[in-house]
């Protein structure tokens, strides 16, 4: 495995250029012996190709994970031991482009962690304990084009954020109490192509408005 990673990266970013600083294949053995997984994605854009995977994640481990700019990719499927401290280390990561964190012990101001990561392009905080204002922070990320909230403690008052997120093209904000009002403001994001409202206070009208009023837009609820 690691044999692969070394070659593919020779390959993609050539040999190193700071004899001073460990190669990027230096950098995927490392991030593996703290517990993760390490594929090297070739089709990603940018600079970045690692795409990295922990089945858990807790602040000692993540400190590995800090400055590196070779990871595009960060999935962490039981992140409940990841806190404020660790979520400080993942905006570190400036060349992120998708972070997908499942059941994060974090809290509103840790996501203020987040504001710098403006290469981001999905972001999934599922089951998170987050409410509108700890998402508000999220209005920096410009390029965002996938959030997904399910099973947080958000209503219609995220909506504010949602909307000043121009390109967002996929929304989930099942299992909330996002409902009617919320899904008023949304008629604003003609960018928007589908609308995750499964479990939710969005009523029937409510959503055929908004279809109406962004073409194309699929919801589910």
């Amino acid at each position: 495995m690691r044999y692969q990673i070394a070659l593919s990266l020779f390959i993609i970013l050539g040999p190193p250029t700071d004899a001073g600083q460990p190669d990027a294949s230096q950098v995927a053995e490392k991030i593996e012996k703290a517990g993760a997984r390490v594929t090297v994605d070739e089709d990603m854009p940018g600079p970045a190709h690692f795409r990295v995977a922990f089945a858990t994640l807790d602040d000692k481990s993540a400190a590995v994970l800090k400055n590196s700019p070779h990871i595009a990719c960060l999935t962490v499927e039981d992140a409940s031991s990841v806190t404020d401290r660790t979520l400080a280390v993942i905006g570190t990561l400036s060349n992120l482009r998708e972070l997908t964190l499942v059941r994060p012990g974090i809290t509103n101001s840790g996501v203020s962690s987040l504001k710098g990561l403006k290469e981001l392009r999905k972001l999934f905080l599922l089951e998170a304990k987050l409410t509108d204002p700890g998402v508000a922070y999220l209005k920096g990320l410009e390029h965002l084009e996938e959030l997904d909230l399910s099973g947080s403690g958000i209503t219609s008052g995220a909506a504010a954020t949602f909307k000043a997120i121009a390109g967002l093209k996929l929304l989930a904000v099942s299992k909330t109490k996002f409902g009617d009002a919320g899904a008023l403001q949304l008629k604003e994001m003609k960018e928007l192509q589908e609308l995750d409202a499964v479990n939710t206070e969005l009523s029937v009208k409510a959503a055929q408005a908004l279809e109406s009023a962004i073409p194309g837009l699929r919801i589910r609820r």
